[in-house]
């Protein structure tokens, strides 16, 4: 009962914050949302107070290494980016957001070695398990002395975990629907995932 209690000012907030996000469509959306507004929405990172328009160019700049990127002809900015990767993660796993520059990592993935070196989630899943055991086996090696590769592998597993976990800030992946989570946090399980869900977060909605 106790974790629970301490799980439930996580819960409201994410209510509240998808209840917000939700409030945003306007009666004739052009866009969809009121990205702008959206983007105001206040968050706790890293134990610092932030729009969320922060935490997703800051993401976005560590992921891609950019604030915006081009796909399917259109531009694609910040807060729309981080609205796909936590509620339409289909999307936003297909689009290229992964820079990968070092040759012995496109290697190791099987992936092309071009001039577009950007890759999408979808791309990276079938090595993650690769890119994990290259990097775990990288980080017990003194960062100075790491060769190219096993610093471009450590970055890389950690950009993979920085999106990760942004996709299960507010509802954990392949969840039926973060309403549908919070009515039923008192069903058998629930403690769990949310507990679960709040370690994973990338950052907290505030209320």
């Amino acid at each position: 009962m106790t974790r629970m209690k301490a799980l439930v000012p996580w819960i409201a907030g994410a209510l509240a914050l998808a209840g917000a996000a939700m409030a945003l469509v306007p009666a004739r959306p052009t866009r969809g949302f009121d990205l702008d507004a959206f983007g105001r929405l206040p968050v706790l990172e890293g134990g610092r107070v932030k729009p969320i328009d922060s935490v997703a160019r800051n993401s976005l700049m560590v992921i891609r290494a950019a604030q915006s990127f081009q796909h399917e002809g259109r531009t694609v900015g910040p807060e729309e980016w981080i609205l796909d990767v936590m509620f339409r993660p289909a999307i936003a796993d297909a689009q290229p957001i992964f820079q990968i520059d070092d040759p012995d990592v496109l290697g190791l993935l099987g992936l092309p070695q071009t001039s577009q070196r950007r890759y999408s989630f979808d791309a990276l899943v079938p090595h993650l398990e690769q890119i994990e055991q290259q990097a775990t086996a990288a980080e017990k090696i003194d960062a100075k002395q790491r060769s190219r590769f096993q610093g471009a592998v450590v970055n890389l597993a950690q950009r993979v975990y920085l999106y990760f976990r942004l996709k299960n800030t507010l509802q954990l992946e392949r969840s039926p629907g973060l309403l549908i989570e919070l009515a039923g946090a008192g069903a058998p399980g629930a403690q769990q995932r949310h507990a679960a869900l709040a370690g994973l977060a990338h950052f907290r909605p505030i209320l």
